[in-house]
């Protein structure tokens, strides 16, 4: 399983990113403050292999952030 930040920081008001793995599963997904607060979750299900989504980050101030994934992280921030 890996997770990736498309653009960082992001542009505009949606986060890209992308999802890689080995399975067809279930996830759910979360953007953590930077002291470790949910703020979003999310639901998907991921086909196998490589996918790119999106997520609007539109009601977040400006910061930095966490996005989790069954213990995979990446950080992003929004200006």
């Amino acid at each position: 399983l890996q997770l990736r930040i498309k653009q960082n920081p992001i542009q505009g008001e949606t986060l890209y990113f992308a999802i890689n793995t080995e399975q067809k599963l279930n996830a759910n997904l979360h953007i953590l403050s930077s002291s470790g607060q949910v703020l979003k979750s999310r639901n998907m299900s991921l086909p196998s292999g490589e996918t790119t989504q999106q997520w609007s980050v539109a009601q977040l101030p400006a910061g930095t952030y966490i996005l989790n994934l069954y213990g995979q992280s990446a950080f992003f921030v929004k200006p």
